[in-house]
């Protein structure tokens, strides 16, 4: 039996998104085809044990890390979130060499086949030799898109992210437009290591519970858009440009459903009566919700990383309308394309546009049938077992490939 080891930089306190749920659904499709997974998490001292609380495949271990990491980290966090309301990713590079200090992880990853580093920023910790790193997203992209004018920062990150992943055995990155930037712009290819493009994997969870839980909620089938997102700033910046065309959407009887984390800010709020809000949601709330919707919101502001959201709304076979930096300057999935299976807007936050694009999936039978016809065909690129076949090869072949 493989063993793979598997390191993350926070404790696994919930599966419902992002990073978290794209990690948890990758090791426990492992586990069950047999491999030896043990997962550790660095966490900060007060957050230890918070993982402990949900029941995985594999085997889940904590870190402490070092104390005087967190107040360096939070700082670092905390002058970001001032500067344009755009907290840094919590995954910053600079932790490596903080946590160095630590070295606790050297006994947990001993006799592994495989030390696969969930972002680059905990790389630092791992014997190079044996170390795979899998990108979220690049960093020095997403920070520069945080620090919009601030070379200087940029250029640190974007030395010590090639550093850290030249270094490396081997590179997947999730994103189609990230594998672009490593293996053509910053020639990562060339320096040593393998690089490979793995889509994101997800698995369907939860059951559909029907048009019965809709008409709870004041829905009907095809008669909603949905945007499910964590509580970040430009989630809930993105829900307030959705909920901007809600009275215009009225005139067509949709209506606009906000979910997740993101939906914490506007609970008890005066919205138009068409927007529906839902509070965190379960697997089969979420399989519900998605499986009966006309459309799913994609913004993603980001230059880099897939938004997991997009990846859900695919699997549902749902129509995903998406902002212009999903499809340019390289669709952010390989196959992405406007108008056959997205539909991307110039301007996500533009009332007007939303309306246009609502209304003609509303009228134009025709168009919305081809449009759904090509998000099925989409989703087959998403299917776990395939997706699993294709992340077992880059961790243990020996060429390194696009597919």
């Amino acid at each position: 039996m493989r063993r793979i080891t598997v390191v993350y930089h926070r404790p696994l306190s919930s599966i419902y998104g992002g990073a978290q749920r794209v990690i948890v659904d990758t090791y426990e499709a492992l586990s069950v085809r047999g491999f030896d997974v043990t997962l550790v998490s660095v966490v900060p001292p007060h957050r230890k044990g918070r993982g402990r609380a949900y029941k995985f495949s594999f085997r889940y271990i904590e870190v402490v890390e070092c104390p005087l990491a967190s107040p360096f980290i939070y700082m670092l966090r905390g002058l970001t979130y001032l500067h344009q309301g755009l907290g840094l990713p919590s995954q910053l590079l600079f932790m490596s060499y903080v946590l160095s200090v630590c070295g606790e992880l050297g006994s947990l990853v001993n006799g592994s086949d495989v030390v696969v580093v969930e972002e680059p920023y905990v790389a630092g910790l791992i014997d190079p030799s044996k170390r795979v790193v899998r990108v979220h997203n690049v960093e020095f992209e997403y920070i520069r898109n945080a620090l919009s004018g601030v070379r200087v920062v940029t250029d640190v990150f974007s030395r010590r992210e090639l550093e850290m992943l030249s270094k490396s055995k081997r590179v997947i990155a999730m994103s189609y437009r990230d594998y672009y930037i490593f293996r053509k712009l910053l020639g990562l290819f060339d320096l040593g290591p393998e690089v490979f493009y793995v889509e994101p994997i997800l698995l369907v969870r939860g059951r559909n519970l029907g048009l019965e839980y809709l008409h709870k909620r004041g829905l009907e089938e095809k008669k909603y858009v949905v945007f499910v997102g964590s509580s970040h700033l430009t989630n809930v910046y993105s829900a307030r440009a959705l909920i901007r065309s809600a009275p215009r959407l009225k005139r067509l009887g949709v209506k606009i459903v906000v979910g997740g984390g993101v939906s914490q800010y506007f609970r008890g709020k005066m919205l138009p009566e068409n927007v529906v809000v839902t509070g965190y949601l379960g697997f089969d709330e979420l399989r519900t919700l998605y499986s009966h919707a006309l459309a799913a919101y994609v913004p993603h502001p980001h230059k880099s990383g897939v938004p997991i959201k997009l990846v859900e709304a695919i699997l549902h076979n749902v129509i995903p309308l998406v902002s212009r930096s999903v499809l340019e300057p390289i669709p952010l999935v390989k196959g992405l394309r406007d108008g056959v299976n997205v539909v991307m807007m110039q301007r996500y936050d533009d009332a007007d546009e939303m309306y246009a694009i609502i209304e003609k999936l509303v009228k134009d039978d025709k168009y919305y049938e081809e449009l759904l016809r090509g998000v099925t065909s989409l989703s087959r690129r998403f299917e776990p077992s395939r997706l699993v076949e294709k992340y077992v090869a880059s961790l243990f072949s020996k060429t390194g490939a696009e597919a």
